[in-house]
């Protein structure tokens, strides 16, 4: 696969795909905490979300490793759904097209900003 193609998250191989969750995760837990999750309200994922959000705030004592690995264990298949529903594309290895997570909320949020 070329250096620019992307696929969908179904598309990518198994290790690949648990790196997506894995990134994924990790954007979303640090996105929670600083209370920055409108844009996934857009899409239809709002039963994966609560009951993600409602294990971050029950294990919010752990340490960020430790909560991370759990949730990914107890909940990545939930990531994975919102992935899926996100209809982000992926390079093989399973980062996002657009590089970041952070950068693609930034540009789905100057989006927003720009359509006001």
């Amino acid at each position: 696969m070329s250096e620019d193609a992307t696929v969908t998250v179904r598309q990518l191989s198994d290790a690949a795909k648990h790196h997506a969750v894995g990134l994924f995760a990790k954007f979303y837990i640090q996105s929670f905490r600083r209370n920055k999750l409108e844009i996934l309200t857009d899409y239809p994922i709002v039963p994966e979300m609560e009951q993600i959000n409602h294990y971050i705030t029950q294990n919010n004592s752990f340490h960020p490793e430790q909560l991370l690995s759990q949730i990914q264990q107890s909940y990545g298949s939930y990531f994975y759904d919102i992935l899926i529903q996100l209809k982000q594309n992926f390079r093989d290895d399973g980062t996002p097209s657009a590089g970041s997570w952070t950068k693609w909320y930034s540009e789905k949020f100057q989006g927003l900003r720009v359509e006001e």
